[in-house]
């Protein structure tokens, strides 16, 4: 086979000025995929099947992209080398830094090791544009679930979505060490939970001639544009807010996400996905805001889904991708270290494995237990101010009469075309302290469906009867649910938990046996079947 590779520098970019989307599966770049290490994925009897999630690699499947009728192939190289189990074998551990504080040097050495990745042979898994495809396969339902053909495996949305970007970033880090010969080499980190760091990092837009250059962005969004966290495709057509004003939204955001609505594991990582079972459980906290808002943020609007860091499918293909997740694994590493939260300990979680392409274009088989410490992984980050610890939300006001409502079983199912508004039961009401620390009361929008691959935003407040004066700085807004454009998958269904405990003491409302709660539409097509309050007990 002749060899075959992308020429330096985004060939996505045309010098008329025109894009060409999907550029990889238009050309047929990717090569000799389909069936893949068959005899070395678990066996395909059920019934012997554990309940850890494991891919069968021997029926990578293809999509069509959204809206087109272009062939999405995602699948990895043909490879006839043994899977390996890792083994994690860092003797130091390096700090991941800041991007927007990256030395000329530093940019420059990051440049390489992406001209390098760019220039290898297309054959070749460490290929950043196979690399690009590790991600699309992984988030796109590529794979089926071993022992499960007709179930699929979607990283996000459930609970494997902080574990697999990790390590996912590990061998691409892994990967870059490796072609620049220098193992003392990170990653950086996108560091938009900060005000220091809430544009979009200079090294990856400054000079076009590099390849951490990639014309599919926003140009919209280039510095001095502050980052929305909560980015919607209507925001386009609002006025600008004020930076200082954008800044402190993201700041409430942030502490919404990660201390109000990540109180137990479950809310935090997101909700199981065992072996057998259907994709899309429910999300945890952080994997809709900041990670999906600033996916759809950075991506460029003039294409039909702000690709590439608009689309899940087209994300790993713009560099500053890394950056952006870098920031993501970040906050694990925060909720642990800082936050104090904990892992999940179910053993179904733990042993859930993936498998990736090392330095060595080798493929190694990873459990989620292995990614626990990043300090065996080599690297390590730094201990930052955090800000937006600081932001707690504010009610905008306290111990309102919930007005006239009607109940959720005289509104659902129904679309949600328009903004609607219900009054929910609570199972109990003035709950002590002791049960409030035995169980969080949870908000859950149940059934949500909704088509995978067109981009799905809605709105959910509690107690607040004109959302339009209510916003990331009120504790009134409780959160979004947001679906980033998949390549794969069509129907979907899956539930939104929302942690109230701390919520409804700060609005007045812990005495009340019943709480209004309004979901307001922002983009896609979405039905929901009910609304419902529940408890978990997760961090127990």
């Amino acid at each position: 086979m002749a060899d075959q590779h992308l020429p330096p520098g985004d060939a996505a970019c045309s010098q008329n000025g025109k894009t060409l989307v999907g550029k990889i599966e238009r050309r047929n770049l990717l090569l000799g995929m389909g069936g893949l290490y068959g005899a070395t994925t678990l066996a395909t009897n059920p019934l012997a099947l554990a309940k850890p999630i494991s891919p069968d690699f021997s029926e990578c499947t293809t999509a069509k992209e959204p809206g087109g009728s272009t062939t999405i192939n995602c699948c990895p190289p043909r490879s006839g080398t043994e899977i390996t189990d890792f083994v994690a074998s860092a003797t130091q551990a390096y700090e991941r830094k800041p991007a927007h504080d990256a030395s000329e040097t530093y940019i420059q050495q990051y440049s390489k090791a992406i001209t390098k990745m760019k220039s290898l042979n297309l054959t070749d898994p460490r290929n950043f544009y196979q690399q690009a495809n590790v991600h699309c396969v992984y988030c796109d339902e590529g794979y089926p679930q071993s022992g499960y053909p007709s179930q699929k495996i979607d990283v996000h949305n459930c609970w494997f979505f902080f574990p697999w970007h990790r390590m996912y970033l590990y061998f691409f880090e892994r990967i870059c060490k490796n072609l620049l010969d220098d193992d003392t080499f990170t990653l950086p980190f996108w560091q938009w939970d900060d005000p220091s760091g809430m544009v979009m990092p200079g090294l990856m837009y400054n000079d076009t001639t590099l390849s951490l250059y990639d014309c599919l962005r926003d140009p919209n969004h280039l510095p001095p544009t502050v980052i929305d966290l909560a980015f919607s495709r209507k925001d386009r057509m609002k006025p600008p807010i004020a930076p200082n004003i954008q800044v402190n939204y993201n700041l409430s955001t942030m502490y919404t996400q990660m201390i109000t609505q990540s109180p137990t594991p479950q809310k935090f990582f997101g909700k199981p996905l065992r072996a057998g079972d259907e994709p899309d459980p429910g999300e945890g906290s952080i994997e809709s805001m900041p990670h999906n808002g600033v996916h759809l943020w950075t991506g460029n609007p003039a294409q039909p889904n702000r690709e590439d860091m608009g689309a899940l499918y087209s994300g790993g293909r713009d560099p500053i991708f890394y950056a952006h997740h870098g920031n993501i694994d970040r906050m694990w590493y925060i909720y642990n270290n800082v936050l104090k939260g904990k892992n999940i300990t179910d053993g179904d979680w733990l042993n859930s494995s993936f498998i990736f392409y090392n330095e060595e274009a080798k493929p190694v088989r990873v459990k989620i237990q292995d990614s626990l410490d990043i300090t065996t992984l080599g690297y390590t980050y730094p201990d930052l101010t955090l800000e937006w610890k600081k932001y707690k939300p504010n009610p905008r006001r306290k111990g309102i009469a919930l007005p006239p409502s009607p109940k959720v079983g005289d509104v659902f199912p129904t679309p949600l075309s328009k903004t609607i508004s219900v009054l929910v039961d609570r199972p109990k009401k003035s709950r002590s302290k002791k049960e409030k620390d035995e169980a969080e009361e949870t908000l859950e929008i149940q059934g949500i469906k909704f088509n995978k691959r067109e981009f799905v935003k809605f709105d959910v407040y509690v107690n607040e009867d004109d959302p339009s004066l209510s916003g990331p700085d009120k504790t009134e807004f409780l959160g979004s649910f947001i679906n980033l454009v998949h390549g794969h998958s069509m129907n979907a269904t899956t539930n939104k938990e929302f942690a109230l405990n701390k919520v409804l003491e700060e609005l007045g409302a812990d005495d009340s046996g019943k709480i209004l709660v309004t979901l307001v539409p922002q983009s896609g097509d979405v039905t929901i079947t009910g609304i419902q309050i529940s408890y978990d007990t997760s961090k127990f």
